[in-house]
């Protein structure tokens, strides 16, 4: 579960998108927490784990939570960041209640992550035959700054994910809902995630509508946006947004949309004559729902430049230009030599692609595409990427890359047989 790729991305991701791996945020050395319904290991249930994690933290706190499924609400309150729950994957690793008050899973603060795990709200499922029986019930309720979440589902009917506050990034996750099942006025990246339409497995046909988000002034910088990922669905026609303050604002681009949406794709609920105000935008989309010419008259164009200021991680880093790859790479292996050798080791053999004997570290992701080049990777030299977090600006090539890790080769972690690592502060 301690795998080289995880720590990899809650390092990089919260690095380089949020700016937090600094000395006033999260600091290591990591501490480990393990949970398991087998009662080895620290704490039977996940609450009591994060219960245990002093008020005030700064250390990043690694709660490991072994395959199952925890009948139980889950709060992480405000004084309790830095921490990053992980399970075993979403189809091992599921925490479900049923509760129209509170969501299942509540993160309230700040610099919190989690990968590999379904929040489920099962107060909905299976759905009454009567349809007015469809009642709010969040499977997440996300009302912090500086939160990842990666491999994650989201599992419910009617407010699946209160995406409320604060500036979010979900990677491959699966969300799934009917009634403005992704809702809040939360400034936040989706990429390469199935956004699901369903009532659930016994649901009543239902239409419904996906985002629903609370933009309310033109300096408002809150908005959902859709990147790469595929909407589709099954069990009745869908909206693909609506809007609940005067300048909601959703943006949809790269996507595949299926024949579920409806032909008009947005509404203006009671924002009716203000509709200039709103920012609900389609580009670059495809698949047999993608057609526009049916769509709302108001519907936003962007530019190039424009849409990219959507689509580029500074949207939820407060619009600050991004770092040089170059730059990411040589303080990624910075912040890697610095890790405490106390910790967790990972066995070799997840380390993608190191011969036997290699005393460097070889981290990549599989042919993910950096501005439509592919990832370098030099022998005996590090290049940690993955396409939602680097980002290269024009005047950095591979050379550049190159030589500033080769620069930095005094840096790297040099091991034998294993890595001692863990996310850095």
């Amino acid at each position: 579960m301690q795998s080289l790729q995880s720590f990899a991305f809650i390092l990089i991701f919260v690095a380089v998108a949020f700016d937090v791996c600094k000395s006033d945020d999260c600091s290591n050395p990591l501490k480990i927490i393990t949970v398991s319904q087998s009662g080895k290991a620290d704490f039977k249930t996940i609450q009591s784990a994060i219960d245990s994690v002093p008020a005030g933290n700064s250390q990043w706190i690694h709660i490991q939570i072994s395959s199952g499924v925890y009948k139980e609400q889950v709060l992480i309150p405000i004084n309790k960041p830095c921490i990053y729950l992980e399970g075993d994957g979403s189809h091992s690793t599921s925490i479900e209640w049923g509760s129209h008050e509170n969501a299942t899973f509540i993160s309230k603060a700040d610099n919190t992550a989690a990968k590999g795990i379904t929040f489920t709200n099962t107060l909905n499922s299976p759905v009454l035959l009567e349809a007015t029986n469809i009642t709010q019930a969040r499977a997440a309720k996300i009302h912090a700054d500086k939160c990842a979440f990666y491999s994650c589902s989201f599992l419910g009917v009617q407010d699946t994910l209160n995406d409320d506050y604060g500036r979010h990034y979900y990677n491959n996750c699966f969300i799934q809902g009917a009634v403005d099942f992704i809702y809040g006025q939360g400034q936040s990246l989706f990429e390469e995630s199935t956004i699901y339409f369903s009532t659930g497995k016994s649901g009543v046909k239902k239409n419904g509508v996906i985002a629903a988000q609370y933009r309310d002034s033109p300096n408002d910088p809150s908005g959902f946006v859709f990147n790469k990922c595929n909407i589709t669905g099954t069990g009745g026609k869908f909206l693909l947004g609506r809007a609940m303050d005067a300048y909601a604002r959703v943006i949809v681009a790269n996507s595949y949309i299926s024949d579920g949406v409806k032909p008009e794709g947005w509404s203006q609920t009671t924002y009716v004559g203000h509709e200039s105000n709103l920012t609900f935008v389609e580009e670059g989309c495809k698949g047999p729902g993608a057609d526009k010419s049916k769509r709302v008259k108001w519907m936003k164009s962007l530019s190039r430049p424009e849409l990219d200021k959507f689509l580029n991680i500074s949207f939820i880093d407060d619009g600050v230009a991004p770092r040089r790859q170059a730059d990411i790479v040589y303080n990624t292996l910075e912040d890697l030599a610095h890790m405490e050798a106390e910790q967790v080791p990972v066995d070799i053999e997840d380390i993608h692609e190191v011969p036997a004997g290699v005393d460097q570290v070889h981290v990549a992701m599989e042919e993910v595409p950096v501005n439509t080049e592919q990832v370098l990777i030099v022998d005996e030299e590090v290049y940690v990427a993955a396409e939602q977090v680097l980002i290269i600006d024009e005047d950095a090539t591979h050379t550049d890359i190159e030589a500033t890790a080769r620069a930095s080769k005094e840096e790297y972690v040099h091991i034998d047989g294993a890595f001692q690592g863990g996310p850095s502060g």
